[in-house]
């Protein structure tokens, strides 16, 4: 019986590839990548979460209603600080953010307005 070498080094190489490819998307999953768009919403931001790669907030678009939305944000950003402020002032914002199709965020914010209380 014969071994051949080539089949054997071709589907090392083939594996060798898919567990790069692998290990890759792992380390880069908690990243936004690939933004596609931008959006923006009104409301009152409620809660800033603390989080391993990234803090996330919550903004209620009606002051009556309990639903919440939740974006990220980068940990210790200047915008952050923005952020608690206007929550402490309870005032409403415009949160404009943005869409990335890759990433455990799907929606980081770029900047607040804020509108008034």
């Amino acid at each position: 019986m014969e071994i051949d070498f080539e089949i054997i080094v071709m589907w090392g190489v083939g594996i060798f590839v898919a567990l790069f490819l692998i290990v890759c998307m792992l380390v880069l999953q908690p990243f936004p990548l690939f933004n596609y768009g931008q959006g923006s919403t009104y409301g009152q931001m409620t809660t800033v979460e603390d989080g391993i790669f990234f803090n996330s907030v919550w903004i209620r678009a009606d002051y009556a209603s309990s639903n919440t939305d939740s974006y990220c944000i980068d940990k210790g950003s200047a915008l952050e600080n923005k952020i608690k402020q206007a929550i402490k002032d309870e005032s409403r914002v415009e949160m404009i953010y943005q869409k990335s199709i890759f990433g455990m965020c799907r929606e980081f914010i770029s900047d607040i307005i804020i509108i008034g209380d």
